[in-house]
C-alpha cells in the first residue's frame, strides 16, 4: 500500500540532488594551465635541435688527443695547435720550448723564452711592449735574462696585482720591458722567460699554446719598430700535456 511518508522521502531526496547538482554548477572554475589567465612562461627553455620540447640540453664535449692536433673537436671547433717547440726559424721575435714539469704523468708547467733576433743593421729597441696570447693554462712568472737587465731594462709590475705582467680585457698578456732612467738600446740575444701552468685539473685534451700577437708599436723608438713590419713571428708553440709530443 503506498504511503504518503515514501512519496515525502522521494522528493526531498529529488529537491536534495537538484540543489546538489545547481551548487556544483555555480562554483568558480579551478585554474588551469590551459586558462588564457596562466601566466606565460618567460624564458622557455632552450633545447638541442630533434629534442622534444622542455628536453635537456645536449652539452657537446670535443673529442681531442695529440695525435688529432688542428683537426676538426666533433663540436663545430678545431683541437689545439699541432706540437711545436719553436715558432719560427728565421724570424725577429722567437719563442721557444726550454723546460717542462712532469707532475703525475702529465706535463703541469711549461717555460717559453723569448729570443730577439734582429738583422745587421736593424734599429735595437729601448723599450718592448710585448703581447701574448696564452692558451690551456695561466702565466704564473716572467723572468728577464742578463741581456735586458745589462740594458738597465725592468718589468712593468701591474699595481692592482702586483705582477710583472697585465691580463689585458682582451684575454692577451702585457709584458711592458723599459725603464725610467736608461735610454740604452737592447741587443740581440735572450731576452725573457714565461712560464706557464696548466689549470688544476687538465686532463691532456688541451695542449699548453703561447704566441706572440703581431702588431704596430711592439718596439720604440719608431725606428726600431720598422724592424718587425714584415711580421712572420706569431705562430704559436704548442705543448700537448700527455706523452706524444713529437706527434704530429
Amino acid at each position: 500500500m503506498f504511503r504518503l511518508t515514501d512519496l515525502c522521502t522521494r522528493v526531498l531526496c529529488v529537491v536534495m540532488a537538484f540543489g546538489a547538482i545547481a551548487a556544483c554548477n555555480d562554483a568558480p572554475e579551478s585554474p588551469t594551465l590551459e586558462s588564457n589567465d596562466a601566466p606565460a612562461a618567460e624564458h622557455p627553455p632552450v633545447v638541442a635541435q630533434g629534442c622534444e620540447p622542455y628536453c635537456e640540453p645536449v652539452q657537446c664535449a670535443p673529442v681531442c688527443s695529440v695525435a688529432q692536433c688542428a683537426q676538426d673537436d666533433s663540436c663545430s671547433g678545431a683541437c689545439g695547435a699541432c706540437p711545436a717547440a719553436w715558432s719560427c726559424d728565421d724570424c725577429p721575435l722567437l719563442l721557444s720550448v726550454v723546460e717542462t714539469r712532469v707532475v703525475d704523468g702529465l706535463i703541469r708547467e711549461v717555460v717559453v723564452a723569448l729570443d730577439y733576433q734582429p738583422e745587421e743593421n736593424d734599429a735595437r729597441p729601448a723599450l718592448a711592449d710585448l703581447r701574448f696570447v696564452v692558451e690551456g693554462g695561466e702565466p704564473v712568472s716572467v723572468a728577464l735574462a742578463p741581456t735586458v737587465l745589462d740594458a738597465g731594462k725592468v718589468l712593468h709590475v701591474d699595481p692592482e696585482t702586483g705582477r710583472p705582467f697585465r691580463m689585458l680585457a682582451d684575454g692577451t698578456v702585457r709584458l711592458l720591458v723599459f725603464s725610467t732612467s736608461s735610454s740604452t738600446r737592447i741587443p740581440g740575444g735572450r731576452w725573457l722567460f714565461l712560464k706557464v701552468r696548466a689549470p688544476y685539473g687538465a686532463d691532456g685534451s688541451v695542449p699548453i699554446a703561447v704566441s706572440l700577437v703581431e702588431r704596430e708599436a711592439i718596439f720604440a723608438p719608431a725606428d726600431a719598430d720598422l724592424t718587425l713590419s714584415g711580421g712572420g713571428f706569431g705562430a704559436p708553440i704548442s705543448v700537448w700535456l700527455t706523452e706524444g709530443n713529437d706527434v704530429p
